[in-house]
C-alpha cells in the first residue's frame, strides 16, 4: 500500500471510527426510523395532528397491525402470577407446622388443587374441605394438613411451601415426607406474586 493510500485510509478511519455491533445496528435502526418519517410525515406537523386514535373491535385485532400505542400499558396489581402458583407437583404444608419422619405418616391430605381451577380467593384463598371424604380418627385430629397440588395452580393461602411428589409417599389421605423437617423452607417451589412482572412495570 502506497503512502497515498494509507493517508486515505486513515482519512476514512476519522470520519467512520469502527464501532461495536450492536452500536452499528442501532445506528442504523435509528436512522432509518428518521428518514421514514421524514418521507411520511410533512414536516409542518406535530406529532398529535397525525395520530389517529381508533377503537379496537374486540371481534378482531386485525386493525391494530402497524399501530403504535396512545399509553403505556401497565401490569395492574398485584403483578402476574396474581397468586402464589406452584412450580411442581406435589403438597402444599405449612412450614411452620413441625412434624416427625420417625412415624409411618407425616400429613393428613385434606384436598386438591389443580391448575386452573376457579379458585377461591377469599381473603387470599381458602381451602375447600369435604369432611365427608376425611376419615375421622385420632390421627387426623394430631397430623399437620397438607392438600395435593398441580405444577401451576394456586398455593392456598394457609400454605407457604410446596413438597415435591418425589419426596412423598402416600397411601389414600395419609402422606409421609421423606424430607427432613429442618430442610423444609418458607417458599420453597413457589412463584409469588408479581415473581413474573412486577405490578405497575
Amino acid at each position: 500500500m502506497s503512502s497515498k493510500q494509507q493517508n486515505e485510509a486513515t482519512e476514512e478511519d476519522a470520519v467512520h471510527p469502527m464501532v461495536p455491533v450492536p452500536d452499528a445496528i442501532r445506528i442504523v435502526l435509528t436512522q432509518t426510523a428518521k428518514s421514514m418519517l421524514k418521507l411520511t410525515r410533512p414536516s409542518s406537523y406535530s406529532c398529535d395532528e397525525l395520530t389517529e386514535r381508533i377503537k379496537i373491535d374486540p371481534s378482531t385485532y386485525n386493525n391494530v397491525i402497524g399501530r403504535v400505542l396512545a399509553h403505556d400499558i401497565k401490569v395492574p396489581q398485584p403483578g402476574y402470577p396474581p397468586y402464589n402458583a406452584s412450580i411442581m407437583d406435589g403438597y402444599a404444608i405449612s412450614s411452620s407446622e413441625k412434624f416427625g419422619n420417625d412415624h409411618e405418616w407425616t400429613h393428613e391430605i385434606i384436598d386438591h388443587v389443580y391448575a386452573g381451577d376457579d379458585f377461591s380467593r377469599d381473603g387470599g384463598g381458602s381451602i375447600k374441605q369435604t369432611p365427608s371424604q376425611i376419615p375421622f380418627d385420632e390421627l387426623a385430629e394430631i397430623l399437620p394438613k397438607a392438600v395435593y397440588i398441580t405444577t401451576g395452580a394456586v398455593v392456598p393461602s394457609k400454605y407457604d411451601t410446596v413438597v415435591p411428589v418425589e419426596e412423598c409417599v402416600v397411601s389414600e389421605n395419609r402422606l409421609q415426607i421423606k424430607t427432613p423437617c429442618k430442610n423444609i423452607e418458607s417458599g420453597a417451589w413457589i412463584r409469588p406474586v408479581g415473581c413474573d412482572m412486577a405490578a405497575e412495570s
